[in-house]
């Protein structure tokens, strides 16, 4: 009963979490790299904030324990989607690809319209006529009506180009976002839907499911030590015109790699030290799953990163559900 509604609230932000991630993988994408870390650092500060008030019941609100946390985390994770909307659709610095979105390029408009009138002959005012007696040498691109079927001439032909482009963006984008926001939430619904098989299969007296979330948080801190941002490296220069994506791919395994094989050294050389300092000196095989998993994680960081780069989105879901 105490975990219930706990569970439930999480599960209802899954969706925030989602969009979140398909947001920040495409703002990575084209370089923006810090953008998304300023906006999980603050979320963390209000989820730090709101569990101390909403558990304990401070601020005059009441003591609401568990469901507090729950509630904590829905609100942080509602921020982190509705700022990185905000941040791509408001931002100066993604105008040149909302615009191409939302269909209201001015300046796309103006250069098409320009380039159906420079083709049109000048004694018609720059307006399509039949291409019936025209020279065919001095404007090209009025074509034969034998020939292969002509665009659509005028203002109306040139925003038909670009609505059709703009509707082709914004699907391509949809579909990517889709993809990218669905392998996360299945992910993380697949490992709430485990919760019951833990509570059920692992025994209270070896201390229970509380192992598995025990291991769990020293696994999110060695994550982030072992790659220390190196995506985010990787994405600021993969963009860089003067620099090759495959040589910077390969450097970031390189490095990932290096310190994943020193980690599992150190971790498996002194694991009887390590195992009686975390408290599970009875069990070090505890300790040796967990490192090889983290290890594992961390070198997939850098190829999950470059199929993004090359926006190969099904691919990189498909992998992504399976490890």
């Amino acid at each position: 009963p105490l975990v219930r509604p706990y569970y439930l609230i999480i599960m209802l932000s899954l969706p925030f979490l989602a969009g979140f991630n398909a947001l920040k993988q495409f703002v990575e994408a084209v370089g923006e790299t810090n953008i998304p870390m300023h906006v999980m650092l603050v979320s963390n500060a209000i989820n730090i904030a709101l569990n101390a008030i909403l558990i304990y019941g401070m601020m005059g609100l009441p003591e609401w324990g568990l469901f507090g946390a729950g509630l904590a985390t829905f609100i942080a994770r509602v921020f982190l989607f509705v700022t990185m909307l905000v941040v791509v659709f408001r931002g100066k610095r993604f105008r040149v690809w909302t615009e191409k979105l939302k269909g209201e390029n001015a300046k796309g408009k103006t250069d098409s319209l320009t380039a159906h009138r420079s083709n049109c002959p000048p004694e018609t005012g720059g307006r399509a006529q039949s291409a019936e007696g025209v020279d065919k040498n001095r404007y090209p691109l009025i074509r034969s009506p034998l020939s292969a079927p002509p665009p659509t001439g005028g203002l109306r032909g040139s925003l038909t180009t670009i609505t059709l482009t703009h509707m082709a963006n914004l699907k391509a984008l949809a579909k990517d976002t889709a993809i990218y926001g669905l392998s996360s939430i299945v992910g993380r619904f697949l490992n709430y839907l485990l919760v019951p098989l833990y509570t059920h299969v692992i025994s209270a007296e070896n201390g229970g499911y509380g192992i598995v979330t025990n291991l769990y948080a020293y696994v999110a801190l060695l994550l982030v030590l072992l790659t220390f941002g190196m995506e985010t490296t990787f994405f600021r220069f993969a963009n860089k015109e003067d620099e090759e994506p495959d040589t910077v791919f390969s450097t970031s395994l390189a490095v990932i790699a290096s310190l994943a094989c020193v980690f599992l050294a150190v971790i498996f050389g002194f694991i009887t030290p390590i195992s009686e300092l975390l408290g599970y000196a009875e069990h070090p095989e505890y300790i040796m799953i967990m490192a090889s998993v983290v290890a594992l994680d961390a070198l997939q960081a850098i190829p999950f990163s470059y199929l993004r780069y090359r926006k190969k989105a099904i691919k990189f879901a498909s992998l992504k559900l399976l490890f």
